[in-house]
């Protein structure tokens, strides 16, 4: 039977260890040491040997519909540029906009729930070609305008901005969220395909996505 993930979940392998974020309710968590072999056959689709009963710690997780998540970990082209450690120049006229939309991510951010945040079915459908240059400045733009607020410890409301700031103009770009671990830390990014957006290489390099969206 091949199993696949229960919606709002999505993981990613650390070592030897999986991590999930479970978006409905907002919390990272990792399975138990002996778990995390079984689900790996699970992954592989490698489920002769694997009885029920050993399925029991994976009944909240796993589901056997076949419209569901499919059971793998969360995966994203590997950025090799980052915008904002290139030179550009800012359009200013733009700052009111960027502003409204950081205020507005920092708003929901305060009472809205992960799921709602990162929910897409509101925005544009993307284009099906890359204007890079126009993603470029937009970055650019919402890099200057968060510098002056200060970028450390902002990364989620900075990074859900930039996302529905380019979603909303049909541009491709992905939200993603990574961890690392001992110890345990998360952050929070914007990519367009190889393109980091809103960080520096070296920021994120330590951290596994463990979403994208």
């Amino acid at each position: 039977m091949t199993y696949h993930l229960r919606d709002d979940l999505s993981f990613c392998k650390l070592g030897e260890r999986y991590i999930f974020l479970d978006v409905a309710t907002d919390r990272y968590f990792a399975l138990k040491a002996d778990d995390n072999a079984l689900l790996g056959s699970l992954i592989e689709n490698d489920t002769e040997k694997v009885s029920l009963p050993a399925l029991a710690p994976f009944a909240a997780l796993l589901t056997s519909d076949e419209g569901g998540t499919p059971l793998a970990p969360a995966k994203i082209r590997s950025a090799t540029q980052s915008i904002i450690e290139q030179p550009g120049r800012p359009v200013r006229g733009q700052y009111p906009l960027m502003l409204l939309v950081l205020a507005e991510a920092h708003r929901d951010i305060r009472c809205k729930p992960l799921s709602r945040l990162l929910c897409h079915d509101f925005l544009p459908a993307p284009s099906t070609t890359r204007d890079r240059n126009r993603i470029a400045q937009i970055a650019t733009t919402f890099d200057s305008v968060t510098g002056i607020f200060g970028r450390e410890g902002n990364c989620l409301p900075r990074s859900l901005a930039l996302w529905r700031v380019l979603r909303r103009h049909g541009h491709k770009a992905q939200i993603v969220l990574g961890v690392k671990d001992l110890p345990f830390a998360a952050h929070c990014w914007v990519q367009s395909e190889d393109l980091l957006l809103n960080d520096r290489l070296e920021t994120i390099q330590p951290f596994t996505p463990v979403l994208v969206r």
